[in-house]
């Protein structure tokens, strides 16, 4: 059996919430994540909680890909940050008033 290829009574941990799922499937059973990847470089698939493709060696996460998705998370969370800042902001220009 190659490398990159899986038995079926093998079991992949979901890359996001941990759950084993079997290695037929595409997607993980609890949280929807994609379980495989395939490589820039040589174009196998590979299981998305490996670091490096099992055929080429090839990293197949970059720090970059993590940290953008650290600033993602922070972008959509400044519109709400601001309009909770705007209705403190009012609330305390209204309290004054009385």
């Amino acid at each position: 059996m190659a490398p990159h290829q899986t038995s079926t009574t093998e079991k992949i941990p979901c890359n996001k919430c941990k759950a084993d799922n079997a290695a037929e499937r595409k997607r993980c059973r609890t949280c929807g994540a994609h379980l495989y990847v395939f490589c820039k470089t040589c174009k196998h698939k590979v299981a998305r909680f490996l670091d490096a493709c099992a055929t080429c060696q090839s990293p197949l996460h970059s720090d970059s890909a993590s940290e953008k998705g650290i600033v993602t998370k922070i972008k959509r969370r400044v519109p709400q940050f601001i309009f909770i800042l705007i209705i403190i902001l009012f609330l305390g220009y209204m309290f004054e008033m009385f």
